[in-house]
């Protein structure tokens, strides 16, 4: 769809796609992005949220920016322009047209074919994959999906689909409804839209980490690609725990809104077009944090504006707006959550605590080559370095600006918590961290390259050098990162399983009707049957499905003289749900009694002449399939089989 409408773009603008580079989209996801969690926002008090008012909403975004409505009244001469090519463009289309495939090719669409991609763009997609596929080589280690807190983070995902916002009153949830946005949109269950959400704010992290470091550098390619290199794949120099790399966070995708924020402060003419609507902008780029965490909200937001006084005289207007848009955007999104809290009769005091303190982030950090805390001497002694230099540049009339001022922000937030203070909880730094070294070291690096290009300018060695550190040291750290394997540390590796199960419900979820079927499982099925299917445990299956399946299978032989009871009836299908290895002590294997209590109750179901079948089987996982009323559990049998009858 998106690239249809790219097309569709193309042939009215005419626009070389070289114009599309990483910057263009990464503007535009943040600030449509926003508007976007704004909106949901607003539909689901109006109890309107719906995949239909969300496509309605994406649609009325598009249509103003792209016929541009809000200029209709004031039309600027670009404006203008635009749409004279677009009705000239469309008018000798439509008299020119082609009705040979072949001509048209060679006459008008090869027309809009680029003739260069932009390479720093292409660049960031291939540091993006790459990312995602290094926290793929950890999914074995995975701790995290299907636990508690994962469990929970669901069932709040699906409430969303009943437009319910506001009943969690202790947490913000701005993050999961756009789990649950990014599940309508693109069709699959609730589940894999969490289990691959975090693979998704990896990608959008390296985004705008290479492009904070690329605008405030000046730098096209080489130091971006240092830094964002570094938070795709150097885990053993982060503060990453392998066993919960793939947990999808709000600390992570608030700080994606929040450095998209420091960008437009610190570089103001970065918000392109949208620079008359500037404090809209930045108003979106808040509400966004303030819906989907407060840490970075009240912790970090607030240190990136003191830092961002650095170059006060220079971009006053601009942070005084954002200033404002900042307060404001506190005032009506925190203001909302305390209106509640107040009419609930919440204490105020433990829902901010509750929010902006840890209770469940823990500091394990097991892949980590060096001590902990030599580590964070590192982090110290390389921002204070850089520190240093971009100082001295700045006495030296260097327009370094943004990085003084990112670079403060650093050492202040880090200190601060490092050293102890109440409210800058030291777990959730060390998860920022995260993000926020890999763009500090590059920009360290950058004060020294700038330093050493003032003294070694004229020098040839100097500048054959520089041509190739960059690849020398990015290949180090790869191949470094592919030798160190910590999975060998672990004896317990449930993540391939849970990623079957995760697959399997996905599966479920694609091609069978809602509250169709059961599903035999382990406990932890239940959290995921919920608003979905029906559920039974393996222990309940064992103990009464033979009997059930007796009493509806008789009286359904009578035909209408007798009456089947609700509690009688069984659902159309039945699907069990067994691992291949057998354990007592976890709560994703099954157990080898159950296993085998289940193996001859399915043996005897056959025998009575019922349809048993394999629906699934993997390298973990074997899924059974009871078929009680064939063609009205799957949608595809629905659809093509009904003629068939039960």
């Amino acid at each position: 769809m998106l690239l249809g409408l790219l097309v569709v773009h193309q042939f009215a603008v005419r626009q070389h796609l070289q114009n599309y580079t990483y910057s263009y989209f990464v503007r535009r996801t943040a600030i449509y992005g926003a508007a976007l969690l704004l909106g949901m926002f607003v539909l689901v008090q109006l109890n309107m949220y719906s995949t239909f008012t969300l496509i309605l909403l994406l649609f009325g975004i598009s249509f103003y920016n792209y016929f541009k409505i809000g200029s209709l009244i004031n039309p600027r001469g670009k404006d203008k322009n635009l749409k004279r090519r677009m009705l000239i463009a469309f008018f000798i289309f439509l008299e020119k047209r082609e009705r040979n495939l072949k001509k048209l090719w060679h006459k008008e669409l090869k027309n809009y074919m680029p003739k260069q991609f932009h390479r720093p763009t292409l660049l960031l997609l291939g540091i993006g994959f790459v990312a995602i596929l290094m926290r793929f080589g950890y999914v074995g280690l995975d701790g995290y999906t299907l636990s508690k807190s994962w469990l929970e983070s669901l069932d709040i995902v699906k409430n969303f689909d009943a437009n319910f916002w506001l009943i969690d009153d202790y947490r913000v949830v701005g993050e999961l409804a756009l789990v649950n946005v990014y599940a309508k949109l693109t069709g699959i269950s609730k589940e894999m839209a969490l289990y691959t959400f975090g693979l998704i704010e990896a990608f959008m992290l390296c985004a705008v980490i290479f492009y904070l470091i690329a605008t405030f550098t000046g730098s096209r390619w080489r130091l971006p690609f240092v830094g964002t290199m570094f938070f795709a794949t150097v885990f053993y120099l982060l503060p990453v725990n392998p066993t919960i790399i793939m947990e999808h966070s709000p600390i992570y995708l608030g700080l994606f809104f929040a450095l998209i924020f420091f960008i437009f402060l610190c570089r103001p003419k970065e918000i392109a077009h949208f620079e008359t609507k500037y404090f809209l902008v930045q108003f979106l780029m808040a509400s966004a944090v303030a819906l989907i965490n407060y840490y970075v909200l009240f912790m970090l937001m607030p240190i990136l504006l003191v830092a961002s006084l650095v170059d006060f005289g220079r971009n006053k207007k601009y942070i005084l707006k954002s200033f404002l848009s900042y307060l404001l955007a506190i005032l009506l999104m925190v203001g909302i959550k305390l209106l509640v809290c107040y009419i609930r009769k919440i204490d105020i005091y433990s829902f901010f605590t509750s929010n902006i303190l840890s209770v469940d982030t823990y500091s394990y950090f097991p892949s980590l080559l060096v001590d902990f805390n030599t580590l964070l001497l590192l982090y110290q002694i390389t921002a204070s370095v850089g520190l240093l230099g971009l100082v001295f540049l700045r006495l030296n009339k260097k327009n370094i600006g943004p990085n003084l001022s990112f670079t403060i922000f650093f050492l202040l937030a880090f200190n601060i918590s490092v050293i102890g203070f109440k409210w800058m909880d030291i777990d959730l730094f060390f998860k920022a961290l995260t993000v926020l070294y890999p763009i500090q070291f590059a920009i360290s690096l950058f004060a020294i390259l700038r330093i050493l290009d003032m003294i070694l300018l004229k020098k040839t060695a100097w500048v054959k050098f520089k041509r190739v550190s960059t690849i020398v040291v990015l290949a180090f750290l790869t191949i470094t990162t592919l030798m160190v394997d910590v999975t060998n540390t672990y004896s317990a590796k449930t993540g391939e399983l849970k990623k079957e199960i995760v697959n399997l419900y996905d599966k479920l979820y694609q091609n069978q009707f809602q509250n169709s079927y059961v599903v035999v499982n382990n406990y932890y099925g239940y959290k995921l049957a919920q608003k979905e299917h029906l559920f039974l445990s393996h222990q309940q299956f064992v103990a009464e499905y033979a009997k059930r399946d007796s009493v509806f299978h008789a009286k359904k032989a009578l035909g209408g003289a007798v009456k089947i009871k609700d509690d009688e009836i069984l659902p159309e299908s039945v699907f069990v749900v067994l691992t291949k290895e057998k354990s007592s002590e976890s709560l994703f294997h099954t157990q080898e009694e159950t296993y085998t209590g289940i193996e001859t109750l399915l043996k005897d179901l056959k025998a009575k002449g019922r349809t048993v079948k394999t629906y699934q089987e993997t390298e973990h996982l074997k899924v059974l399939e009871i078929i009680n009323a064939p063609n009205l559990s799957g949608i595809n049998e629905m659809i093509f089989n009904y003629d068939q009858g039960i």
